[in-house]
């Protein structure tokens, strides 16, 4: 199984908007059930949500880590993710979900440059 920026990308979008409580299944729209929960047993892992695991890669995610939060805010710019992600492929695209994180705060940052 491998690990899917743009399904990450998808499942923090989730978890951000539902209320803390819930536990319903998460589900993404082209993706299917064993996707979804290698890349939340990932992001569990690595940090970026709380939640609970049962069984081997089944992941009821509760919240959003402040990590998870970075990460989704910094690419909610569709012009930002769509350049990142560009230029994550052109170098092999394969890369840890700090360095992409990297790459979109670096891209945030060229936007703002004071003259």
């Amino acid at each position: 199984m491998k690990r899917d920026l743009i399904l990450i990308k998808e499942i923090l979008t989730f978890i951000e908007a539902k209320p803390d409580t819930q536990h319903d299944p998460i589900t993404i729209e082209g993706f299917n059930k064993d996707q979804v929960d290698y890349n939340c047993l990932l992001l569990l892992e690595s940090g970026y949500i709380t939640g609970e695991k049962l069984g081997y890669g089944t992941v009821f995610p509760s919240r959003l880590t402040t990590i998870g939060h970075d990460f989704l805010d910094a690419s909610r710019d569709s012009g930002i993710w769509k350049k990142a992600t560009e230029l994550i492929k052109q170098q092999g695209g394969s890369f840890t979900l700090d360095i992409v994180k990297t790459v979109l705060t670096e891209l945030i940052k060229a936007k703002f440059v004071i003259k």
